[in-house]
């Protein structure tokens, strides 16, 4: 049969199908919906009502575990990388047919799917079909969330849902392709464009003509320093039990906290796991009451997903950096965190600490697995400035626009500021003259106002900055940079799940 396979024309055939083959199992049982799309078989396990028991084929061994009409069966394909695993729902009928009908942004179809299709995620993620480290990626498709890119993904973790996962970023890099995701792959690297809640990623994956390889990396969106230690806006968090310490907060597609473990009195090799999980949680509940933050394109972004806990190895160095990532309801990170390492990375190419296309290696202190991440572009300018009331403020701006706008500022009342020329400016979408306003309002929205480092952006700042002037305020300029990481992802497998009506506990609990 492989030999067969190795010789066939149809070589794109996935290796779940000549799996599924092999142990006798039609497309029609497992619940997969397949179709012609181009290169071969496209196949989307999907969740659909089971068959009667009737339907089985005469002569063919009963289909386990049973069930009736009505009981939905959940199929899914298992991936993990870096030892961090990735259950991965490649269709979900509610979730498509909310795009379809209301044109659901990603970030939109996110909050539809957690009011109601969640018990989808904790029935997958928790106990007893998954456990308390399980992660998992619910593919989407429909032109509103996917746009132009090749898939979109929603992930889905013990405590609710992220807006961006670097582990899972390239293993559905994979997955796209062995899925048929892509309509036109090429070897020996394909480009896997896949819309994430924090915006568009692009993966490149190995590609042999008949399935996807390792190592996989991705560039990020724009990561950014929104506090740095060692600086003027210093972050001093109060931990119970810990007493001050001071934090990095960085943004790679989600926001962390970083600091040395030693901070703590740990180390992050050698302490035991639960020690470095309390310690992770309590600074993370800290800085979520005692650090307020702000995200340039979205609210739904400004959240503090985990901290991350390092052994202070930032200045550059061929050898590896350890850490562990604490995330959502004191998750465990098994993989060096992929969107901890962009995050990681852009806080020290902010210090000056690498320069671009200058290589790290991070490791897992939990599994010793190993991630490679470096800055390849400067994208973006970044801002951070405290108030003297203690409020803090911040803008990120990529691409450029012309135009004049009228601005209402946040707390200030209406303004309408003439600028005396048109002003080119810096702004948060390529060439979107609307976004320009958005630019102003995310510098006034933090209460206040600098003259700008940069002389294309000066001319409209000014002309606010004569209505709405500094007070007591200092500022650093942050350099936002598109962060390659690389990894290795793989398959385990794929699972089949039911769920009894009379089972009490069928949408899974959730074990601390």
């Amino acid at each position: 049969m492989w030999a067969w396979l190795q010789r066939s024309r149809r070589g794109s055939l996935t290796t779940w199908a000549w799996l599924g083959a092999q142990v006798g199992v039609a497309y029609r049982e497992v619940g997969v919906v397949c179709g012609s799309g181009g290169r071969g078989l496209r196949c989307f396990p999907a969740l659909m009502a089971a068959e009667p028991a009737g339907a089985a084929d005469a002569g063919r061994a009963p289909r386990l575990p049973p069930r009736w009409l009505q009981a939905p069966l959940l199929h899914t394909v298992e991936m993990h990388t870096g030892g961090e695993p990735l259950r991965v729902i490649p269709r979900l009928d509610a979730a498509e047919a909310a795009v379809a009908s209301s044109g659901l942004s990603l970030l939109a179809l996110r909050r539809h799917v957690a009011a109601t299709q969640d018990h989808v995620r904790r029935a997958l993620v928790h106990e007893p079909r998954g456990h308390r480290g399980m992660y998992g990626a619910l593919v989407v498709r429909g032109e509103a969330a996917v746009g132009d890119a090749d898939l979109a993904a929603l992930f889905l973790h013990g405590a609710g849902y992220s807006a961006m996962c670097g582990h899972a970023v390239l293993a559905l890099g994979r997955f796209a392709l062995d899925y048929g995701l892509v309509a036109a792959p090429c070897c020996p690297e394909t480009t896997v464009r896949l819309r994430c809640p924090c915006g568009v990623v692009t993966a490149f994956v190995p590609w042999d003509g008949r399935r996807s390889g390792n190592p996989v990396r991705f560039h990020s969106v724009p990561a950014f320093a929104a506090a740095t230690s060692g600086a003027r806006d210093d972050v001093p968090i109060d931990v119970p039990g810990h007493g001050k310490v001071v934090v990095d907060i960085g943004y790679g597609g989600t926001f962390y906290a970083f600091l040395s473990a030693e901070q703590l009195g740990l180390d992050v090799c050698s302490s035991k796991t639960r020690d470095l999980v309390s310690a992770a949680s309590a600074v993370t509940e800290a800085v979520k009451k005692q650090f307020p933050l702000h995200h340039p394109e979205s609210e739904d972004l400004a959240f503090l997903y985990g901290t991350i806990l390092t052994d202070g190895k930032d200045a550059f160095s061929e050898e590896p950096t350890t850490n562990i990532c604490v995330f959502a309801d004191e998750q465990v990170d098994r993989c060096p965190t992929g969107s901890g390492v962009t995050a990681r990375i852009a806080l020290q190419y902010h210090k000056g600490l690498i320069q671009l296309n200058q290589s790290r290696t991070f490791r897992s202190s939990t599994t010793g697995s190993l991630f490679t991440g470096k800055a390849v572009k400067a994208s973006a300018w970044c801002w951070s400035f405290p108030l003297a009331r203690g409020l803090r403020g911040r803008c990120c701006c990529c691409g450029s626009g012309e135009g004049q706008k009228s601005l209402s500022v946040p707390g200030w009342g209406a303004r309408h500021p003439q600028p005396s020329e048109k002003a080119r400016v810096r702004c948060i979408s390529d060439a979107d003259v609307d976004k320009s306003t958005w630019f102003i309002l995310c510098v006034s929205g933090g209460g206040f106002l600098f003259p700008s480092p940069l002389p294309q952006v000066s001319v409209l700042l000014w002309d606010i900055l004569t209505l709405t002037p500094p007070q007591e305020a200092k500022f650093g300029d942050y350099n936002a940079v598109v962060v390659e990481v690389s990894g290795e992802a793989f398959y385990t497998g794929t699972a089949t799940f039911t769920m009894e009506e009379e089972d009490p506990l069928k949408y899974g609990f959730f074990f601390k």
